[in-house]
């Protein structure tokens, strides 16, 4: 795998942070987050979510214009929560676009990123 090297505000982040362990996060040879080291989505790849991973994203959409909490981050994008991934799209309810699927081995590590991007501010 090649080395990964920090170039987001996310990554600098959650590196600086002191309460992430880069070895718990695989990435692929794109430095993305992924599952065993496999590539994950991002720009310019396929967004792979099951059938009913979708329906899940639709959902909480629909929930969230009907004033269900879901994080945004201060470009408009939006975080969505799905078991052991987050989607983050474009943040727009007409024509929704997924631009990235992070996807985590436990739940219990996207509460930990979560909760330190939304102690920084970064999402609300």
């Amino acid at each position: 795998m090649a080395e990964y090297r920090q170039n987001t505000a996310y990554d600098k982040l959650i590196a600086s942070s002191g309460e992430w362990d880069e070895s718990k996060h695989p990435r692929d040879d794109d430095g993305k987050f992924s599952e065993n080291g496999l590539p994950s989505s991002g720009k310019g790849d396929k967004i792979n979510l099951t059938k009913q991973e979708w329906a899940q994203y639709y959902k909480m959409l629909g929930d969230e214009q009907h004033g269900d909490f879901v994080y945004r981050n201060e470009d408009g994008s939006r975080f969505v929560r799905l078991p052991n991934k987050i989607v983050i799209d474009n943040g727009d309810f007409m024509d929704p676009k997924v631009m990235r699927v992070l996807m985590f081995p436990k739940e219990e590590e996207i509460d930990t990123m979560l909760n330190i991007l939304a102690a920084k501010g970064i999402i609300k």
